[in-house]
C-alpha cells in the first residue's frame, strides 16, 4: 500500500515537472562497488542524489550485465546464454533505447555496446540517433587501436581509427553531445560506456603511478585457505601466494584508470550545469559488474561472490528530489531497474523484470523488494553454471552440479563458509 501511495504521488510530482527529463548513463567496466572514494565528482553526484549501496548486477558478466541494463529482462530469460556473441544474441528491438526514440529521444551511444560486436561491426543496432562504439575485435584490448588507446570505433556506421585516450575520448564527445542538444525541443537519451577499468590496466599517462602504495587493506579473503566450500574450478585457479600481489596492483591501476572517468564525469556534469540543463537531467553512474583481486583466490568475475556481483550506483534527478540530495538508500536493486525507471520516468509503457527506481529517489528508505535473481550459464564464461538469490542478510546459490552454497552474510560478510548455515538470520 506504502508503494501504490508513493508512485501516485511521484506520478503527480511528474506532472508537476512538466517537461520529460533528459537522460545521461555512465556505464563503467569491471568497477568494484568499494571504489567510489576515489572519484570525488561521483562524489558530488552522490551528494545531490541517492547512493545504492546495495546494488547488483543479476549476471556478473559484461555482455549479460548490458543486457540486462537495455532490457531491464535477465539476459538468459531472453536467450542471451553468452558473454562472447552477447551483441548478436540480443534482440535490440526490446532496448530502451528504441522505445525511447520511438516517443521522441535523441539517442547516443558512445564507447562500449555489447561483447562480440565485431560480428556486426559497423552497423547501427536499432534505436540509436548517434553511435561512436568499439570494434571489440579479439585482440583490441591488447594493441595499438584497442579500447584503451587509439580506439577503432563505428561512427554512426562507419569505421573509423581516432587517436587518443579512450576515456577522454569519449568525455568529448559527451560533452559535444550536450552543447549540441541543449537547445534541442526533443529530451535526449545518452550512454557513456568506459572501458575503464577494464583489463589490460592501462591509466592515461597523467596519472600512472598516482596510486602507488595507495591501495586499502585487503579483506580476509584474500588469505583464504580452505577452499573446500567453493566449486572446483575456483579451487584449481587458486592464485594463492600470489593474492596480495594480485590486490596491490590491481587497485592501484584500476583507481588510477578511474581518474579520467571521474574527469569525464566531471566535464559532462559541468556541461549539463552550464547549459541549464541539471534540474532536469537524470544522471546514473554504475558499473556492468564487480571484480575480484585474489579473494577467495580468484582474480576476475563471473562467481557469484559479493566483489563480483556488487556494483557502485548513484543517480541523481533534481526535478524529483527538490535539492534533497546526499541521501543512501539499502534498498536491493540491480541492472534491471535501470531501463524501467527510464521508461516510467519518459512516461512511456515498459515490460521489465525489474522496476522504477524513482520512488527511492523520493523515500531512499521505502520497503522494497525481498531479494535479488542471481544467474550464470557456463557458455557465460565459466565452467559451471548457477541460479541463485541474494537476500537482505543472506545468499543461496545452487550450481549446475547440484551443490547449493549458502552465506549468512551478518555472521560471514566475507563469505569464508560456504556450508549451509544452520540457522540462517531471523528476517535474512
Amino acid at each position: 500500500m506504502a508503494q501504490t501511495l508513493l508512485l501516485l504521488l511521484l506520478s503527480a510530482l511528474l506532472t508537476a515537472c512538466g517537461a520529460r527529463p533528459n537522460i545521461v548513463v555512465f556505464v563503467t567496466d569491471d568497477q568494484r562497488h568499494d571504489s567510489l572514494d576515489v572519484m570525488p565528482n561521483v562524489q558530488r553526484l552522490a551528494a545531490e542524489g541517492v547512493l545504492f549501496r546495495e546494488a547488483f548486477s543479476p549476471t556478473p558478466a559484461c555482455g549479460p550485465a548490458r543486457v540486462a541494463m537495455l532490457s531491464g529482462r535477465l539476459a538468459a530469460a531472453q536467450g542471451v546464454h553468452v558473454n562472447e556473441g552477447a551483441a548478436t544474441a540480443f534482440d535490440a528491438t526490446r532496448s530502451i533505447a528504441l522505445h525511447l526514440q520511438n516517443h521522441g529521444y535523441a539517442t547516443a551511444l558512445f564507447g562500449k555496446y555489447l561483447n562480440g560486436y565485431r560480428d556486426l561491426f559497423p552497423a547501427v543496432p536499432p534505436g540509436w540517433s548517434e553511435w561512436r562504439v568499439f570494434r571489440d575485435g579479439p585482440f583490441d584490448l591488447f594493441k595499438p587501436g584497442s579500447i584503451h588507446v587509439d580506439p577503432v570505433l563505428s561512427w554512426d556506421g562507419r569505421s573509423q581509427r581516432v587517436t587518443g585516450y579512450s576515456t577522454d575520448l569519449l568525455g568529448d564527445y559527451a560533452v559535444d553531445f550536450v552543447e549540441r542538444y541543449a537547445r534541442d525541443p526533443n529530451p535526449f537519451f545518452l550512454m557513456v560506456a568506459f572501458s575503464a577499468p577494464h583489463v589490460p590496466l592501462l591509466p592515461a599517462a597523467r596519472h600512472t603511478g598516482s596510486f602507488a602504495g595507495r591501495v586499502p587493506e585487503p579483506p580476509t579473503s584474500i588469505d583464504e585457505t580452505d577452499l573446500e566450500d567453493k566449486p572446483e574450478f575456483v579451487r584449481e585457479a587458486d592464485v594463492g601466494e600470489l593474492a596480495r600481489a594480485f590486490w596491490d596492483l590491481g587497485h592501484a591501476r584500476t583507481f588510477e584508470m578511474l581518474q579520467s572517468v571521474d574527469d569525464a564525469v566531471g566535464r559532462v556534469l559541468d556541461a549539463l550545469e552550464r547549459e541549464g540543463l541539471s534540474e532536469n537531467t537524470l544522471v546514473v553512474f554504475t558499473s556492468d559488474n564487480g571484480f575480484l583481486f585474489g579473494e577467495h583466490g580468484w582474480v576476475g568475475k563471473g562467481v557469484p561472490y559479493e566483489e563480483s556481483i556488487r556494483v557502485p550506483m548513484v543517480v541523481r534527478y533534481p526535478a524529483l528530489t527538490h535539492g534533497r540530495g546526499g541521501r543512501t538508500s539499502s534498498a536491493l536493486v540491480s541492472h534491471l531497474d535501470l531501463a524501467p525507471t527510464f521508461a516510467a520516468l519518459a512516461g512511456i509503457p515498459f515490460d521489465a523484470d525489474g522496476g522504477s527506481l524513482a520512488p527511492l529517489l523520493v523515500a531512499p528508505r521505502l520497503p522494497w523488494r525481498f531479494h535479488i535473481p542471481l544467474e550464470f550459464d557456463a557458455t557465460m564464461g565459466l565452467q559451471l553454471g548457477y541460479r541463485g538469490v541474494r537476500l537482505r542478510h543472506s545468499k543461496w546459490v545452487l550450481w549446475d552440479d547440484g551443490r547449493l552454497e549458502g552465506y549468512d552474510l551478518r555472521r560471514d560478510p566475507f563469505e569464508l563458509s560456504g556450508r549451509l548455515p544452520r540457522q540462517p538470520t531471523t528476517g535474512s
